[in-house]
């Protein structure tokens, strides 16, 4: 079944999906009935969910920072969208794609890419073009790197983070290098590209 993520979702919908609990709170409604309250997510952002059946017996299965399968309807309560639970469930990390719930680089792959390309294309001393040509000729090295986060966090802490900070340095190298020609430019900017390519296998 095909993932309906948080943004997509609009009043008076029927939902199936898979989400993350960040936060689960077994309250007590004014007649004395209790429901679960949970926070849901993905990479696109929150809602709020409402159990109103079985409140006890979900709360004890369904623990905080798990992933859940949730069948329901959206509607507005209080200009807030929630999804009123029909039916949740945990789900094994096996049936998770992670790729669903990770922060994703707001600058897409393929544009960063090619300006990373373009900074390798731009050495010109024959060892270090051998070494970038052996490391751009690593297709799974290079799929890694596309889409490692540079960090946990503080920053570029998403899917293609990586990419994108070393475009960042490596670009601001080479910048810097125009100013001062007497450094050696090819030595720093290759630098500059291979300096946290080691994080492809911290975080990948």
């Amino acid at each position: 079944m095909a993932k309906i993520f948080i943004a997509e979702i609009q009043a008076n919908q029927e939902v199936a999906s898979s989400f993350v609990v960040t936060e689960k709170q077994l309250r007590v409604a004014r007649n004395g009935t209790p429901f679960l309250t949970l926070k849901l997510a993905d990479k696109t952002g929150e809602v709020v969910g409402r159990v109103w059946e079985r409140a006890e017996e979900i709360a004890d299965v369904i623990p905080a920072k798990s992933f859940v399968f949730v069948r329901g309807r959206s509607e507005r309560y209080r200009d807030e969208l929630q999804l009123q639970i029909q039916e949740i469930y945990p789900l094994p990390l096996s049936e998770v794609n992670r790729f669903d719930f990770l922060p994703v680089c707001p600058v897409g792959t393929e544009t960063l890419f090619e300006q990373f390309s373009s900074l390798v294309s731009s050495i010109k001393r024959r060892p270090l073009v051998r070494l970038m040509k052996h490391m751009l000729g690593d297709k799974d090295l290079m799929g890694r790197f596309k889409i490692a986060p540079a960090a946990k966090s503080m920053h570029h802490a998403y899917l293609g983070g990586l990419l994108e900070h070393t475009v960042s340095v490596a670009g601001l190298v080479s910048r810097i290098c125009e100013h001062y020609p007497a450094l050696d430019r090819d030595l720093l900017v290759v630098g500059a590209i291979l300096h946290d390519m080691g994080k492809v296998d911290e975080f990948v």
